[in-house]
């Protein structure tokens, strides 16, 4: 929705008499929103802007995509202290161009019958499109290959792990379609000659993207101890979340869903892995002053130091046994 009010709001802007009108902020705003979505700085509202405007001044053909996405992979992987020498910058680039190939074209645009003739605002859309593709896929390389290294994983295990991640180019969708909307003498995106083609394309996509999302996500159990730990939680209690899978953050992200559905609540769940010294920063009482619940994310045989007792909670039957939920005894105040 935000893209399609940005996407409408530059129509109305570059369409304006007033080269400075209102319909300019809308954008920035829509953009701000998305960054904030992801946890990422405001400022990044400032290149987003410039890489916009270089892509309206050039023309942006394949080769302009391919450049402008090495510069943004690297970049992301220099912030991130990551070595530009690294072996798998390359094949995260291809897997990245594969991803947006089947996000995107093969999803939308691959067989439309895209007609009438290029003008002004059509062109600006295209290259300003091209260049936000651009830059998604090189983000997307530096996120794999930075998960690799911080993980010391298989860069193709990591592929496996984080397979979704191109979905971020699917925004990519409504201003695409503008840009053959907006040209002259267009009749929109036509399916007419390519329609059983079509209706087998997305056929094939939807039962695919079952058998993905049926593996990616695996169990529930973090969602499940949350739905539990949504009755029982303190306004102040915090998590420990002890995990040593490739996709902690997903399941915290799950068991967010259910623990505080409103988003309104004051807790904080910690990521740890088994072999970090958590159960040292327990002891420390500093930054894990108010945790009041552990969470043992399969597999492995944890041990917890003594004075937590283990939870039984609804639904433990039906996820991984190995996933345990722990709270502090309340025999005496644990940071006193």
């Amino acid at each position: 929705m935000l893209v399609a009010l940005a996407t409408f709001s530059l129509i109305k802007a570059i369409r304006s008499e007033n080269k400075l009108n209102m319909w300019w902020a809308i954008p920035l705003l829509c953009i701000g929103i998305i960054l904030s979505f992801k946890g990422m700085p405001l400022w990044y509202i400032f290149p987003a802007v410039l890489s916009l405007f270089i892509a309206t001044k050039i023309r942006m053909g394949q080769i302009q995509v391919v450049i402008f996405a090495v510069l943004v992979e690297l970049i992301v992987l220099y912030r991130n202290g990551i070595s530009l020498t690294n072996p798998d910058i390359i094949p995260a680039l291809l897997s990245a161009f594969i991803g947006c190939f089947i996000f995107i074209y093969c999803g939308t645009l691959m067989f439309a019958n895209k007609e009438g003739e290029s003008n002004e605002i059509s062109t600006i859309f295209q290259r300003g499109s091209l260049m936000v593709m651009a830059c998604l896929i090189g983000w997307i390389a530096a996120l794999w290959v930075t998960e690799a290294s911080v993980l010391e994983s298989s860069f193709f295990e990591i592929i496996l792990s984080f397979r979704h991640n191109p979905r971020y180019l699917s925004l990519l969708f409504i201003p695409l379609w503008y840009s053959h909307l907006l040209k002259s003498n267009s009749n929109g995106l036509s399916f007419e000659k390519k329609r059983i083609v079509l209706v087998i394309a997305i056929s094939s996509m939807l039962l695919i993207n079952i058998l993905v999302l049926s593996v990616t996500f695996g169990e529930r159990g973090t969602q499940i101890i949350g739905t539990h730990l949504n009755k029982e939680i303190g306004d102040d209690d915090d998590i420990l979340f002890i995990s040593d899978s490739q996709l902690p953050m997903h399941r915290m992200y799950s068991m967010h869903l259910t623990l505080d559905p409103e988003s309104d609540g004051d807790n904080i769940a910690f990521w740890r892995a088994s072999d970090s010294n958590w159960i040292g920063e327990l002891s420390d009482c500093n930054e894990f002053v108010d945790i009041n619940w552990i969470i043992i994310d399969p597999p492995g045989n944890i041990e917890v130091p003594i004075g937590w007792v283990a939870v039984d909670f609804d639904g433990s039957d039906v996820i991984n046994n190995d996933y345990r939920l722990y709270t502090w005894s309340g025999e005496n105040e644990r940071c006193a």
